[in-house]
């Protein structure tokens, strides 16, 4: 009975040790740009939480009624972050606007123009 036992708790082990050792991808320069953005502004960089970040998506817009179109590049990233008392503030969904490989704008809440949302909720 004993070596039954110790048999299944091997096995368990052993099921339980291959499923975690799944090999990661490298990050893409533009997830590194925004890990690297978010732990620059963050009052505690090392607590920083990530969720996920999206692929870059690309198309022409405009920011307003009045403003030509153009091409944007942007990304989105769900973070949280620790403020000055040191608690969770809660996971934000951001934009962030690329020229040439570099960030060149974090939008809050991914609102791009008027409550119009380009980042998935």
């Amino acid at each position: 009975m004993s070596v039954r036992l110790c048999f299944l708790a091997a096995a368990a082990f052993a099921a339980t040790a291959s499923t975690t050792a799944v090999a990661q991808s490298p990050l893409q320069p533009h997830e590194q740009a925004i890990i690297a953005y978010i732990k620059e502004a963050a009052f505690d960089p090392d607590a920083v939480q990530i969720k996920f970040i999206t692929p870059l998506h690309t198309a022409e817009m405009k920011r307003g009624i009045f403003a030509p179109r153009q091409t944007y590049t942007w990304a989105c990233a769900s973070w949280n972050g620790k403020n000055r008392y040191g608690a969770y503030v809660g996971f934000s969904t951001d934009a962030f606007l690329f020229s040439d490989g570099k960030i060149i704008e974090m939008i809050d809440n991914g609102e791009f123009v008027a409550n119009i949302s380009i980042c998935p909720r």
